[in-house]
C-alpha cells in the first residue's frame, strides 16, 4: 500500500502544531552537497527535519562517509529508510525527535537545514536549542523559505562559507557580531 503522505490530514494537522513546514522539497540537494565537498572536503552530514531522506540519500550517493538525520515522523522515517535500503546501515543514523529540543550524538563537519520552522515562538526554541550545541566555525548549508524573517536570526551568528556569493553554506560563530552575514543583503 502506497501511503500519500501529503494528504495526511494527522500529519498536516501536527505540523502546524509544531510550528513547521508539512511539505518542503530540497531544491538542489545533490549540487548543493557536490559544492559543499568541493569547497570545504565535508565527509559527514547531518539532516534536521530529513523528512522522507532525500538529502541523506544524496550524501551517500555522493560519498560522504556518514549521513545521519532527525525526524519527528513515525511515517517519514519508515520511507527514509525504504530510500537507503541500498545504502550500507553502517554510514547513516535516522534519529526520531523533535528539532527544536533534540541535540546530536557526535560531531559533523555539515548541518544541512532546509527551513523546517515557521512559527515565530517554535523558531526561536529551534535556533535557541541549535546556538546551545554547535560548535565554533561547525559549517552549515540552510536553504531559506522565508530569506527576509531568517536574516534576521542569522545575521549576527552565521558568516557565508562559500566561494560562490549567492551559495547558502555559512560558518557558525557562538560569539555574534552585529551584520556578520551579509548573504540575504537585498533579498
Amino acid at each position: 500500500m502506497h501511503y500519500d503522505w501529503k494528504n495526511d490530514k494527522r500529519t498536516i494537522e501536527i505540523c502546524r502544531s509544531l510550528g513547521s513546514y508539512p511539505f518542503i522539497t530540497s531544491y538542489d540537494v545533490p549540487g548543493n552537497l557536490r559544492r559543499a565537498q568541493k569547497e570545504h572536503r565535508v565527509r559527514s552530514v547531518l539532516d534536521l527535519g530529513c523528512g522522507r531522506g532525500n538529502v541523506l540519500d544524496a550524501a551517500l550517493s555522493a560519498g560522504f562517509e556518514r549521513a545521519d538525520g532527525v525526524e519527528y515522523f513515525s511515517s517519514h522515517i519508515t520511507a527514509a529508510r525504504r530510500l537507503l535500503k541500498r545504502h550500507e546501515k553502517s554510514r547513516y543514523k535516522i534519529y526520531r525527535g523533535d528539532i527544536r529540543v533534540w541535540k546530536p550524538r557526535r560531531k559533523y563537519d555539515l548541518i544541512y537545514m532546509f527551513d523546517p520552522i515557521f512559527q515565530n515562538e517554535a523558531r526561536e526554541t529551534f535556533f535557541n536549542n541549535l546556538f546551545a550545541y554547535l560548535p565554533d566555525g561547525q559549517l552549515i548549508i540552510y536553504v531559506a523559505v522565508d530569506p527576509e524573517r531568517t536574516h534576521k536570526i542569522l545575521t549576527d551568528h552565521f558568516e557565508h562559507a562559500s566561494q560562490k556569493k549567492d551559495f547558502p553554506m555559512f560558518r557558525f560563530r557562538q560569539t555574534p557580531r552585529a551584520k556578520r552575514n551579509s548573504f540575504w543583503k537585498d533579498k
